[in-house]
C-alpha cells in the first residue's frame, strides 16, 4: 500500500453516499479543491468533534472553492440513522 498523506492527489473513485452517488470528478467539476475526510468508526468523541469542525468550517472552505467529503467506515443506512438523528438536535 503506498503512503498516504495531506496534499496527495486522490485517485478516481465513484462511492454512494446518503446523498446519491458521489465522485471525485463531479465534486471537481464544481469546486477547485477537495478536502477528503477519513474516519474509521462513526459515533466515537473523535469522529464527532471533527466533524463538527469540518461542519462548522464548510461555509468558509465552500468560499475558497474547497468541496468537502467525509467518508466514515460504516454501512449506509447506518450513516442515514445517525444524520437523522443528528439532524433532529
Amino acid at each position: 500500500m503506498p503512503d498516504v498523506h495531506a496534499g496527495m492527489r486522490a485517485p478516481a473513485f465513484a462511492l454512494p453516499s446518503t446523498e446519491g452517488d458521489i465522485s471525485l470528478s463531479a465534486l471537481l467539476a464544481t469546486h477547485t479543491s477537495a478536502i477528503l475526510a477519513f474516519y474509521t468508526e462513526d459515533g466515537t468523541p473523535a469522529c464527532q468533534t471533527e466533524i463538527s469542525v469540518l461542519k462548522d468550517a464548510h461555509e468558509m472552505l465552500r468560499e475558497f472553492g474547497a468541496g468537502v467529503v467525509a467518508f466514515v467506515g460504516a454501512r449506509k443506512r447506518h450513516l442515514e440513522a445517525a444524520e437523522a438523528e443528528y439532524s433532529q438536535a
